[in-house]
């Protein structure tokens, strides 16, 4: 995820510091609409951070949230049936600012209903968010052992006493098997990781493979895109060794890896009907050897590790990709530098790639992005004057406004010039 420059609200750190938070987008069980928080400038230009949902087909968005700087969010994840939100949730400016709650609220917003608090690593953290079982029955969100120097995860339900997983080493990164009451995990160590499964019935954990791989030390922001993935039909699971996808079956334990290459793939995530993986294909330079200083794409492959397809060629970060329950769209997040922040995406399986900008500042920022990054044979800046034609027509007489028609006649200048440099036809 791209370095945010600047301190937003207490508990969300900027991300050039040790503490990040990456939360993937949410789909609506009919796949209409998609669920996320967004990071922007409001109309007075002040950072802000709420949930929105956002309609696929007409790219509304709706504002869930009615966060302030002494009560707010993140990490916002549907329940399975869409009707609730889950997120962690910062209540009390007084409190320390490593403690955080774990709340529920309608899918609509209005009543927050707080169910256990949360505490944070405050040297060396990511916000990886929370996750709901298949059947909307629990909740698995992160905590950390301040005693034991450790992450845990706390199990939590509606109904029944939360629960906690802990052991010797850190437990992070949950996947719910579908329609099952058990979830794969890592257990991360010094130098590697265990992936495990756990049965909410019996209470036990089995290691289903012992030391992988983690990123190399230079890349050790791409713990947070290590979550695993089940097919839907339970018996295999998707992980990452190393930087490169692998699936094991969960009974027989036959491994198969299915990438290849110097780049980094992570955030791998099973498609609905089984047969393909989407990831982040994250490229290493030796230029840029950090994430968030280099670009990331959406890419699929098959399960015997071919027809791998990249899907979005963006100049900067596409991350968390996220099948739609039908599995022919992926929603994203898009970061680049500074004009683009947490902007919901989503993709079809051809590469046609659809923003959904929250704003008018997200609108302004991807109309300048695109008029920086567009084809050198495009020189009508269409998609970039939409964009800002939309932000004088809905928000007239506002800075944005002003700013739109400012940057309209920056373009209109191109496009001059652009003309007078053609020649003549004869």
């Amino acid at each position: 995820m791209k370095n945010i420059k600047t301190l937003i609200w207490p508990f969300l750190l900027c991300l050039t510091t040790s503490s990040c938070v990456y939360e993937p987008p949410s789909w609506t069980p009919d796949g209409k609409k998609i669920v996320v928080g967004a990071l922007y400038n409001n109309e007075k230009g002040k950072e802000e951070y709420q949930f929105f949902s956002m309609d696929v087909t007409s790219g509304k968005s709706q504002k869930i949230s009615q966060f302030t700087e002494e009560k707010n969010g993140i990490c916002p994840r549907l329940s399975p049936d869409g009707s609730k939100l889950a997120f962690l949730y910062r209540n009390n400016p007084e409190a320390p600012q490593n403690k955080m709650n774990l709340c529920v609220m309608n899918a609509s917003g209005g009543k927050v209903t707080a169910l256990v608090e949360l505490t944070r690593d405050e040297e060396n953290s990511f916000y990886t968010g929370i996750t709901w079982s298949s059947n909307g029955s629990w909740i698995a969100a992160p905590h950390f052992n301040s005693e034991k120097k450790i992450h845990e995860m706390v199990l939590v339900s509606l109904q029944e006493a939360a629960k906690k997983l802990s052991g010797e080493y850190s437990q992070m990164l949950p996947s719910w098997a579908k329609n099952e009451n058990r979830f794969a995990y890592l257990v991360i160590k010094e130098k590697s990781y265990d992936l495990c499964v756990y049965e909410m019935k019996s209470g036990a954990s089995k290691i289903v493979l012992h030391d992988l791989k983690l990123p190399a030390k230079h890349r050790k922001e791409l713990l947070a895109f290590l979550a695993p993935s089940w097919a839907p039909d339970n018996t295999s699971i998707a992980y990452i060794n190393g930087s490169q996808i692998e699936t094991v079956n969960v009974q027989t334990g036959e491994r198969h890896q299915l990438t290849h290459g110097r780049s980094a793939k992570v955030s791998v995530e099973w498609s609905p009907n089984g047969k393909y993986l989407a990831f982040m294909k994250v490229k290493i330079t030796l230029k840029n050897p950090n994430y968030g200083e280099s670009q990331s794409d959406i890419a699929i492959i098959d399960l015997k590790g071919e027809n791998a397809k990249i899907l979005t060629s963006l100049e900067g970060e596409a991350y968390l990709p996220r099948w739609s329950p039908s599995g022919e769209k992926i929603a994203f997040l898009f970061a680049e530098g500074d004009r683009v922040l947490s902007l919901p995406a989503v993709t079809d399986l051809e590469g046609q790639v659809q923003f959904f900008p929250v704003n008018g500042d997200q609108k302004i920022r991807l109309a300048k992005y695109e008029f920086e990054h567009e084809s050198p044979t495009d020189t009508t800046h269409t998609e970039a004057k939409k964009w800002l034609q939309e932000v004088i027509q809905e928000n007239p007489k506002t800075k944005w406004a002003e700013e739109a028609e400012k940057f309209l006649q920056v373009l209109e200048e191109d496009l001059k010039k652009k003309s007078s440099e053609v020649p003549a036809k004869l």
